[in-house]
């Protein structure tokens, strides 16, 4: 069986798992070319989450193979290597409850050399995001917000975003398209959105992938 192509950030073959008796997944492939941006889309429940899981290797198939820029996606090593290189925000939107929203900025940064501080102080200032409030005293969306930026900041060469406007009123969510595809213009980012929403992902992908049951 041939490897990863090289033209492809990420690339999944037959992905099986199960949780128990419960398939989440029955055979998913899905290819992202470098530089796209690529949504995932499906209802809940149809695995998405699953497949996140298992391209960042915080999750082991059952079955099949998978590669990201070129890391196989099974391995405890590489999944390191993966995580390195990718900006992640979680559909659970998860914070440092006891930081503020500077702190939270100033830990990111110190966590990877290839922080664009310049944009992180232009997307703060687009989101309207007060540097001394706490996270406990954030609203959703604002913590939505603030995970943004601190994955589209760090440099990353991929961008996997669970539901990244869960939560958003749809002013936020103008916002934080309009500031996706910023990103991705400037920086040639490659991204990976899931959603359910099908007229957010038709107005920022380029590709879109659909997975059900």
């Amino acid at each position: 069986m041939t490897g990863p192509a090289a033209d492809l950030a990420v690339e999944l073959r037959g992905l099986h798992k199960r949780h128990g008796r419960t398939p989440a997944l029955d055979g998913l492939s899905l290819t992202v070319p470098r530089g796209s941006i690529t949504g995932l889309l499906g209802p809940n429940g149809a695995g998405k989450t699953t497949a996140i899981k298992l391209l960042l290797g915080m999750a082991r198939a059952d079955q099949g193979q998978g590669w990201v820029f070129g890391h196989p996606i099974g391995s405890e090593r590489d999944s390191v290597a993966i995580r390195q290189r990718t900006g992640f925000v979680s559909e659970s939107k998860d914070l440092y409850s006891h930081f503020d929203v500077a702190g939270m900025i100033r830990l990111t940064k110190s966590c990877y050399p290839g922080w664009r501080s310049e944009a992180a102080a232009a997307l703060r200032q687009e989101f309207e995001l007060p540097l001394g409030a706490k996270i406990t005293a954030l609203s959703k969306g604002m913590r939505t917000k603030l995970a943004l930026l601190l994955a589209c900041c760090r440099g990353a060469d991929l961008l996997v975003l669970d539901e990244p406007t869960d939560g958003l009123d749809p002013a936020s969510t103008e916002a934080v398209l309009a500031a996706l595809m910023g990103v991705a213009a400037t920086e040639g980012t490659t991204m990976l959105i899931s959603s359910h929403h099908i007229e957010e992902i038709e107005r920022v992908a380029d590709r879109v992938a659909l997975v059900n049951r």
